[in-house]
Parts: C-alpha cells; structure tokens; sequence
C-alpha cells in the first residue's frame, strides 16, 4: 500500500501517536513550536485526512485507515533506520528513508509536490534494489580498493582540486604494490566527487545504539566508488563498487543494525 500524505496530514498522524520528531523530513515543518500554528496545522490535517478519505465518519465516529496508521507508526517508532541519499546529473540531492519495526518495512520520501509518499514494501530485498536502481553500479571484473590514512587523503584530494597530484601520489606509494599505479590511482582519486551516502542506525526503544555509514562518490569517468571512514584507525578506505560485492556489503550493513538493534 502507498499513501500520498500533505504536511498537515502526516503532522495529524504523528501528533495522534504522540511523536515528537522523525528521522528523514523537516521536523520544524511537522511539528511548529508555535502553539497557533500546531494547531491550525492539526486542523487542516484532520480535515484534509477526511477529504481524501484517510477518515471515513460513520454514526457520528471516525474510523480511520489501519493501514495508513500502522505504516505512520513505524515512522515514529523504527527500530532501524535508513537514510540513503543520492545526487542525480543535475547536482540534486534526493532522499529516501526507511523505517523498519518488527517485521514491517516503511519507504518515505517527499514528492515533487512536498507532499509525503509512505509505502509498505514487502522485505529487505526491496531496500536492495532501490538502491542498486538509484546508484546502477556496473559489474567490474576487478575492483581497486585503498586504506589511507584521513587526514592525508583529505589534504591530497584537496591539492588535486587544485591540479596538484602529488600529496596524493606521495601517499599512495606508501603502498609498495601500488606503486606503478600511482599516477592514474591520484588522477581518479582526485577526480572524485560526492555522489550521495547511505546512512543506518540502530535505535530500539528510540536509543541510538548503533550507527554507520557509506560515502559514495564519483570519478571523472563516471565509476562509482564507496568511502569508509574509521574514526579509531583515522583512515578511510575508497573501493570501486562493482553490482555484485556491492549488493553483498548492502546485506552486511543491514544485517549489522539489525543485530544492533536486538541485542
């Protein structure tokens, strides 16, 4: 089941299950401070959720759809949330998020309108293929994977910008076996550009107890590369993505919050 929601509507919703914010939408859209405008926001939902049908009056009661309830409800109480944002050719910024309680999956995202789209989707599988048709990673037959250390990838990549290779150069050859590669590796690297991120938690009971995440990028010659920060280490490993490794790393990222989120 989809439902297209106005603001106003999705606010009714959220205030009726007592929630106060969600993940992946404008929180001061939603839920306005000012007590006037909560209230005239309230009203125009309840009234919108009748005209279009999300409350049917009957015997002087309202009888609202169960469905559209159960799906708001998981919005509000996930135990794992997804956040996977992509950037199309024209520098856009598009988002999508879900919501997983129990063994219910919610997708939500706004439409060109500003209004909420809410769809129940039927199992991890389809988080999967959203976002393998959002990214379309080809299938290489070799992929390039590198470790190297944050803050000198950080000044590399910014020198490179600057038409300057060699930071980066000087830091791949600490690779012994990357060394004839060097140059074309710091041209690619350098050449990288944000092409979105995926980002998970792990929140039962709406404790944060687990996060991660995937930066994704793009060289000049449009290959698709995942960036993987490690805090502790201070170093970030680039590795192309390829369709099939990456499906496989997806299913590891998923699997991770959701023991997360059970223990």
């Amino acid at each position: 089941m989809q439902a297209k929601l106005e603001p106003s509507e999705f606010a009714y919703l959220l205030n009726v299950l007592d929630a106060r914010k969600i993940v992946g939408v404008d929180n001061d859209l939603l839920f306005p401070a000012e007590p006037a405008q909560k209230e005239a926001l309230l009203t125009e939902g309840f009234e919108q959720l009748v005209e279009h049908g999300w409350f049917q009056k009957e015997d002087g009661q309202i009888n609202a759809n169960n469905t559209l309830f159960l799906m708001t409800a998981v919005t509000a109480q996930p135990e794992i949330v997804i956040t996977v944002t992509y950037i199309d050719s024209q520098k856009l910024e598009h988002t999508v998020t879900y919501y997983l309680a129990d063994r219910f999956i919610v997708e939500q995202f706004p439409d060109q309108e500003g209004d909420f789209l809410l769809t129940m989707i039927d199992d991890e599988t389809q988080i999967l293929t959203h976002i393998h048709q959002a990214f379309a990673p080809p299938t290489l037959s070799q992929q390039m994977q590198i470790e190297l250390p944050l803050e000198g990838f950080s000044f590399g990549l910014a020198a490179a910008r600057q038409d300057d290779l060699r930071p980066l150069q000087q830091l791949i050859t600490q690779n012994p076996s990357l060394a004839k590669m060097a140059e074309p590796l710091a041209r690619a690297l350098g050449s990288l550009q944000p092409a979105g991120q995926i980002e998970g938690a792990a929140v039962p009971g709406g404790r944060l107890v687990h996060w991660q995440e995937i930066g994704l990028l793009r060289d000049s010659s449009n290959q698709l590369w995942s960036a993987v920060q490690d805090d502790e280490a201070e170093t970030i490993t680039l590795a192309q993505i390829s369709a099939d490794p990456f499906k496989l790393q997806l299913e590891g990222f998923i699997a991770t919050l959701k023991k997360a989120a059970a223990n």
